[in-house]
């Protein structure tokens, strides 16, 4: 064999050595992605079974996501949209949207699973009123009250349980609601020289919320999630393409006014994916029907919501725009 003919076999098994060793390295980079997907789903399989009232919402998050970036492209391709989602950045999106609650394997179940404003504190104010209605009878039977009087306190009792079973499941109260229950926190009887007050300063608490069923303590510790949710994916060695994740996944309860949380960012401030994911989110918060302090929402009353969100400058119109339309064109799919 020639030197020629040596040199050219050579250079033949470099090449094909080299094709061998790009193969192996994209299988072992497509096997890694595979790993990291399986691992993330399983992760948000964890979350969302950790409580009944969470079964599909980081799904739906990121389904929304993607239908938001999958309109954007459509757009993009037409000349009406500068933004792309090429496949890393779609990829990025999609991660961000699976890990974006990953902190709320923190916070504890009786906050997450809360339906009512009172819970089991509702049982302890039966019993107190079961009692306070004793002692009235009893006082009725020493002759220390007359019965017209002891009527008009059991009268008054049940007036009072009555409104309260009703505004602990009430979504919303409002300012005669509110004006109602200062009244009957002031109310309280005395039984052999002692002051035994309706409710105590824990029941005037989470009774007087107005929306929603969490006090403030409850909220905040709700709301820590998003902090315990960038200290845990700070952890993760991210490959450079989805390097962008815990930026995006800290943000996405951020509004553009500044008004949102945790560290009030406004709208310079965030980007493009963060703005999705905010969307996203709102958008299943409202159509959820598996939330224990709301009822289900229609689709056309929860857009009419962002769109106010986005007219006060809160969250992005545009993108609530886009949700809007994609969810129209799947029904037209579908009739």
């Amino acid at each position: 064999m020639s030197s020629e003919q040596l040199t050219e076999q050579l250079e033949l098994m470099r090449d094909n050595l080299v094709r061998i060793q790009t193969i192996n390295s994209d299988q072992f980079n497509q096997e890694l992605r595979r790993q990291m997907w399986s691992f993330t789903e399983a992760m948000a399989e964890a979350l969302d079974t950790r409580t009944p009232y969470n079964a599909n919402h980081i799904r739906n998050v990121a389904k929304y996501s993607e239908l938001i970036a999958l309109y954007i492209n459509k757009l993009h391709d037409q000349g009406k949209e500068e933004e792309y989602f090429d496949d890393d950045r779609m990829s990025q999106l999609i991660l961000s949207a699976y890990l974006h609650d990953l902190g709320k394997m923190s916070i504890p179940l009786e906050i997450m699973n809360k339906s009512t404003r009172l819970e089991w504190r509702m049982g302890r104010i039966e019993e107190r009123f079961k009692l306070i209605k004793a002692n009235f009878r009893i006082q009725l039977l020493t002759k220390e009250i007359s019965e017209t009087f002891y009527n008009e306190k059991v009268q008054e009792l049940d007036e009072i349980l009555a409104f309260v079973h009703k505004i602990n499941v009430q979504p919303i109260l409002t300012d005669e609601d509110l004006d109602l229950l200062e009244k009957y926190f002031n109310y309280k009887m005395i039984f052999e020289g002692e002051i035994l007050p309706y409710f105590t300063g824990e029941e005037k608490m989470s009774l007087s919320i107005r929306h929603g069923t969490l006090t403030e303590a409850e909220r905040n510790t709700m709301e820590n999630h998003v902090f315990l949710t960038e200290r845990i994916l700070s952890k993760v060695k991210f490959h450079e393409r989805y390097s962008k994740v815990v930026t995006f996944t800290s943000q996405h309860h951020e509004f553009l006014d500044g008004s949102g949380y945790p560290r009030g960012l406004k709208a310079p401030d965030l980007p493009l994916e963060s703005r999705i994911l905010a969307v996203s989110d709102i958008c299943d918060a409202l159509l959820a029907t598996d939330r224990p302090y709301k009822e289900p929402m229609e689709k056309d009353q929860a857009f009419e919501i962002m769109f106010k969100m986005a007219d006060e400058g809160k969250i992005d119109g545009k993108i609530v725009n886009y949700l809007d339309l994609s969810f129209k064109e799947l029904e037209k799919e579908h009739s």
